[in-house]
């Protein structure tokens, strides 16, 4: 799963408003990186995935679409997203 990986594979989300924000880090189990996380899946056990934003602002509670930018340039989409902000 893709942060920011040379500004070609890119995570973003685009907020209620049309606001689109980077990725600046991706995170699967201990796996982290500003470019890219990786991790053997196990088949029916979960594991946590986590995604950093910087200058998200504080009002932003919902999400038009979430892209995320996987290996091989594939990707996946999620949509109509309520948002839970970690500080």
């Amino acid at each position: 799963m893709h942060g920011n990986y040379n500004g070609k594979y890119q995570t973003r989300i685009i907020d209620a408003s049309g606001n689109e924000f980077l990725a600046t880090k991706s995170q699967i189990g201990n796996s982290a990186s500003s470019r890219y996380s990786e991790s053997d899946f196990i088949q029916n056990v979960p594991i946590n995935a986590n995604l950093y934003f910087n200058k998200l602002p504080s009002g932003v509670n919902k999400l038009r679409v979430i892209k995320i930018s996987l290996y091989n340039s594939e990707k996946m989409m999620l949509s109509k997203l309520d948002l839970t902000i970690l500080m």
